[in-house]
């Protein structure tokens, strides 16, 4: 039944994804993080921000600073709670932003504190990329640089998301991105990025370039990649062999960990914070768990799957990393949640560390979409604790775990407790469901007064406050506060007064910041901080000045007399490093980035419906600092795939000819060009050179040739035929349709035969499919702006069909020359038409003229026989009527046809001609 083709593709998706349950969105989309600040470039620091998902359909993401404020209990100034607000007045603190509208499935802060660099990153991944953010607090407010397509129109914030870098889907194999994980850099290692993608291909990738100063260079390269069941791999496929489920990594155990921030001598604001990077990958499904190691590439010895007590399995639905230990995991499945330590912490070295279960505590809340977020239990030091939060969209309560060890023996510890959820009172309205939970200790804070407060009493008792960030299902943003105490006789509450912020002081406060914004732009000279260098470079280019009339400024001295100072030293500089560059690296051909970017294109182009002449040259310059390495065999062979791509729709070809005995479709490859240019500028001067610089030349030729080759290729998508071979039936109707033009002929030459101009029949939608084929080969004409216009007479020439031949084509400049003999052509009609008619009047008889020849043939038959009388023919009336006589001077008798006298003209065969006298002129 149905279309087998049908039957085989829906059978196909079936069987990619019959393991595949749960929602595609369960990763968090909330997150709380650091940006860089750069209000004071001097001191780079940093500043909390949130980072959430939001939109209609989670397309956006919302990123607003979040400020640091003391809350007391009363007038009780002895201890403070410290909690995190957002400002909600002030727009300027608050930014968004959006790439391509698609949701996003995931937000997750990378940091990492070090000596020599300082990464705050915000990841946001979909399923068809993975992007890194890098977002910067100014002192005033800015415009971040939206793209063309997807423009959202927003006042400037203080906020600038500062894209960085994207990692298509189409270059991890092509299946859609389930996690990311962030391993930080250390001396002489470029911090890496792990992708993992729904079928369990995941691939480590090394983050390089720098990003300062409205200069981007950061760029992707690939290290490792591989399957979570088949070990490391040289490639992932295009096609997966295995089914798509719901899978996960992360990075485990960590190194030496840089005690430059641990270090009380160094003044900074980040003390505290550690450097540290991991060798080990923890890669999970939902059946299994297993640790690799990235530099030694063996898996470590695993636990084996685990199970409930009725022999069932007990399917994984989360790992996540302890707070306190990198070593550490929270493993939570469908009935239990596993404390797991992965590496033996003894200190005799072991052959192979092996991983252990600490503690396997079941949870009260069963099913497929229960979720966990993880915290520190107390930010003082020397505090180990973890705390493990599960919680389930539906539910308006969430499990807290406490996990730690004892003071006496150091063995495994953990506590539960319920948890209720704040919600609205009315049983009218509805509580969103929770999609992501984010919770944070709150730290009490001594200031130093005399009195006693409740404050003083949770601080000496070891009570301990916590501060929760709820997003829901709408993508809307709730806080809580909570507290844990060890006996539960102590009575919370939460604090009322807000220390140095008051409702009355709002105003003095916006005063005071307007007049520090203007005292900042009117005593500094202030650059916009999206400015780059080569805005600036544009702004002290030299302009020609206008040739003004000559008055006032006569005096002045003109420009062309002025010396021009040209910065030879720096020019010199320029095209020394670039000889250098082109020694070093004389072999260069095209990589596969290029290729996979041409690709690429023609899909966008397919998506979109048309894509306009674009060469390969265009393609590369969008993709930024190319791959200086050799490229590989598969790259030259996927560049002899894309000159054989040719489906009527698709057009991959060279834009010119080199040679007219070549075919027509044959590619000049890039070897070719080497070997010409070789021909002209190496082997003339081969021994007469040094090595040095025939390496120098030889470079230059091997860049010269590629620009040649890049220039000279282009893609094209086309929406209305354009290139390609014609169809038979195409030609015969365009032969049938097309205009009849004509030669003209010189004016020397001039005759009757003069054919009129052609008329111009053509009509608006020829117009149209010729402006379409002209965006093809000119993507700057604006359709809309040319259908408005009156049309050229020189469309009306242009080929409505393929295949027309322009043998018979007369360009605009023959026909405006051809209506110069209008004049000439009616003139030479009317001449011609008198003399026929003139011809007409005065011509022989039909009798005389057939007399007349018979006559001449018998003078021509009397040399050679002798005359003999030819017989008179009979003439017989077929009528009672007479004959009617041929002319006026001919008589109709019975008999043989007699001619009288004068039956032509002659000089008594018309009338006489009488000279009419001249009138004379006036009256009389």
């Amino acid at each position: 039944m149905g279309n087998s083709a049908l039957q085989g593709l829906l059978e196909e998706n079936m069987n990619r994804f019959q393991k595949f349950e749960g929602e595609a969105s369960d990763k968090p989309l909330l997150g709380i993080g650091q940006m860089t600040n750069v209000r004071d470039p001097s001191r780079v620091s940093g500043a909390l921000m949130m980072a959430a998902a939001t939109g209609e359909s989670g397309e956006l993401l919302r990123l607003a600073r979040i400020d640091e404020s003391k809350w007391q209990w009363g007038q009780n100034k002895d201890v403070a709670l410290n909690l995190t607000v957002i400002d909600p007045d002030d727009p300027e603190e608050e930014a968004f932003w959006i790439s391509d509208g698609l949701t996003i499935s995931q937000v997750k802060f990378a940091t990492s504190l070090t000596r020599y660099d300082a990464v705050r990153w915000l990841l946001v991944q979909k399923q068809t990329s993975t992007t890194i953010l890098q977002p910067e607090y100014h002192k005033v407010p800015v415009t971040q640089k939206e793209h063309a397509e997807l423009y959202v129109e927003q006042r400037p914030s203080r906020i600038d998301p500062n894209l960085l870098v994207t990692l298509s889907h189409k270059q991890t194999g092509g299946n859609a991105h389930t996690d990311v994980a962030f391993n930080p850099s250390v001396k002489g290692q470029p911090p890496q990025l792990a992708i993992m993608d729904e079928c369990g291909y995941w691939s480590v990738w090394d983050v390089l370039g720098t990003s300062s100063f409205g200069k981007n260079t950061t760029r992707l390269s690939i290290d490792k990649c591989g399957h979570i069941s088949e070990g490391f791999l040289r490639e992932i496929p295009t096609s997966p062999a295995f089914p798509a489920e719901k899978h996960g990594l992360l990075f485990v155990g960590t190194a030496e960990v840089d005690d430059f921030w641990n270090d009380p001598s160094q003044d900074s604001e980040e003390i505290g914070g550690s450097a540290t990077r991991s060798q080990h990958m923890l890669l999970w499904s939902r059946e299994r768990f297993e640790v690799i190691d990235l530099v030694s590439k063996i898996a470590l010895p695993r636990l084996p799957a685990f199970t409930t007590a009725k022999g069932k399995p007990d399917w994984i639905l989360d790992i996540q990393v302890s707070p306190v230990n990198q070593s550490h995991v929270f493993v939570l499945s469908m009935h239990h949640l596993y404390w797991i330590e992965l590496f033996s912490s003894k200190k005799e070295e072991e052959a192979s560390p092996q991983p252990s279960i600490l503690i396997a505590c079941p949870h009260l809340i069963d099913g497929e979409g229960l979720r966990m977020t993880t915290c520190r239990a107390s930010e003082k030091a020397g505090q180990d604790a973890a705390m493990v939060f599960t919680y389930s969209p539906k539910l308006r309560q969430t499990h807290a775990y406490w996990f730690g060890r004892s003071a006496e023996q150091g063995l495994p510890q953990w506590h539960r407790q319920i948890l209720v959820l704040p919600h609205d009172n009315n049983p009218g309205q509805l509580d969103p469901e929770i999609q992501s939970l984010e919770i944070h200790p709150a730290n009490l804070i001594p200031l130093g007064g005399r009195t006693s407060g409740p404050g003083s009493n949770y601080l000496r008792n070891g009570a301990h406050f916590y501060q929760g960030s709820i997003l829901g299902k709408d993508l809307s943003v709730r806080y809580f506060i909570c507290a844990s105490v060890l006996t539960q006789s102590t009575d919370i509450t939460l604090p009322t007064t807000r220390i140095g912020r008051a409702k009355a002081d709002e105003a003095q406060r916006w005063k005071r910041k307007r007049k520090n914004f203007l005292r900042h732009m009117g005593n500094t000279f202030v650059l916009p901080d999206g400015i780059t260098e080569a805005d600036l470079d544009s702004l002290v280019q030299r302009k020609a000045r206008s040739k003004a009339p000559l008055g006032i400024d006569d005096s002045r001295v003109s420009p062309s007399q002025r010396p021009i100072q040209l910065k030879l030293d720096t020019l010199c500089q320029a095209l020394q490093r670039a000889i250098m560059s082109s020694a070093t690296n004389p072999q260069r051909d095209i990589s596969s980035a290029l290729i996979s970017a041409i690709y690429e294109t023609i899909e966008n182009g397919l998506a979109t419906g048309r894509l306009p002449l674009t060469t390969w040259k265009e393609i590369e310059q969008e993709l930024g600092p190319r791959d200086q390495s050799a490229g590989d065999d598969a790259a030259q062979n996927d560049m002899l795939d894309l000159f054989l791509k040719d489906d009527g729709e698709t057009i991959v070809t060279q834009l010119g000819r080199h040679s007219q005995n070549e075919p027509l479709g044959s590619p000049i490859g890039l070897a070719q060009l080497t070997q010409s240019f070789s021909g002209l500028w190496l082997e003339p001067l081969e021994g007469k050179l040094s090595e040095q610089s025939e390496e120098a030349r030889r470079g230059w030729v091997a860049d010269l040739a590629r620009e040649c080759f890049l220039a000279s290729s282009g893609v094209m998508v086309q929406d209305i035929t354009l290139f390609g071979a014609s169809n038979q039936d195409d030609a015969v109707n365009s032969q049938q349709n097309r205009l009849d033009s004509v030669l003209i002929k010189s004016s020397q030459s001039v005759t009757p035969s003069i054919p009129s101009s052609p008329v111009s029949t053509t009509s608006v939608s020829t117009n149209d499919a010729a402006i379409r084929r002209l965006q093809l080969l000119a993507p700057s004409i604006n359709s809309e702006k040319m259908a408005s216009a009156n049309p050229s007479s020189v469309l009306s020439y242009w080929p409505t069909e393929r295949g027309i031949s322009t043998d018979d084509y007369v360009s605009s400049v023959a026909v405006a020359s051809d209506k110069k003999f209008d004049v000439a052509r009616q003139r030479l009609h009317k001449i011609e038409t008198r003399r026929k008619a003139h011809a007409e009047k005065y011509k022989l008889p039909a009798f005389m003229r057939q007399g007349a020849s018979q006559r001449g043939r018998r003078k021509d038959d009397a040399t050679e026989l002798p005359s003999q009388p030819a017989p008179a023919p009979a003439m017989q009336i077929m009528s009672s009527q007479q004959r009617v006589p041929e002319s006026s001077q001919s008589m109709g008798l019975a008999g043989p046809s007699v001619t009288m006298s004068q039956p032509v003209a002659g000089l008594f065969g018309d009338r006489k001609k009488v000279k009419k006298a001249k009138r004379k002129s006036g009256f009389r």
